[in-house]
């Protein structure tokens, strides 16, 4: 199923707290950069930006939220990444070694829209460079690359189109909106982000 493209449509209502930001003399080694992020209301609601992760996905506020920003007119955009060059080794009859690529690209857009927030989002990944048998990891089985050859003792690549995604969040109050996502593809509504994109992937590129 992963390797199906999936219209997703989600509508959720949610009631969050505002973020909470510590003074400076209360921290002293506080990172600006990273306060100025949490200060910035989130997406798809009034919570820290720092939170918003891929899909409708969240991650923890105290995630790093690194990237390149620049402002286009009322556009606020944002790009960022990673790239890893991995070898694997698998031992055993079962296992193999190899060599890939693996990391993802992501590039984030936003606006003011009426009495909401229009986002968009679009991530790539590196991964059909390695061919549709992905490579070596023993016992993971049940996945396809091409819908009909399953994978045993690998990990599937990823597509190379993994969010391609709009949003429009509607607020309500200080403290609650409501939101529309539609993406091809898409995350599901209710789950953990695409894991390139998790902080755990930054010292672990591998699924």
């Amino acid at each position: 199923m992963k390797n199906l493209i999936a219209t997703l449509v989600a509508v959720l209502y949610f009631i969050s707290a505002a973020p909470h930001v510590l003074a400076e003399e209360q921290n002293p080694a506080i990172d600006h950069g990273h306060m100025r992020h949490q200060q910035m209301a989130g997406l798809l609601g009034s919570y820290p930006m720092t939170r918003d992760a891929t899909g409708s996905g969240w991650q923890p506020d105290a995630t790093a939220h690194e990237g390149l920003h620049q402002m286009m007119g009322e556009w606020s955009t944002m790009l960022h990444g990673t790239i890893n060059a991995v070898y694997t080794h698998q031992g055993g009859l079962r296992g193999d070694d190899q060599s890939f690529a693996a990391g993802m690209m992501m590039m984030m857009a936003r606006k003011p829209l009426g009495n909401g927030t229009l986002g968009l989002r679009a991530m790539i990944s590196p991964d059909p460079l390695m061919g549709k048998s992905g490579y070596p990891l023993l016992f993971q089985t049940g996945e396809t690359a091409d819908g009909v050859e399953h994978l045993v003792d690998r990990q599937h690549p990823h597509d190379f189109f993994v969010e391609l995604a709009a949003s429009y969040s509607l607020r309500l109050t200080d403290h609650s909106s409501v939101f529309a996502y539609v993406g091809l593809p898409g995350e599901p509504a209710l789950g953990p982000p695409t894991f390139m994109h998790r902080f755990s992937g930054m010292d672990n590129p591998e699924a």
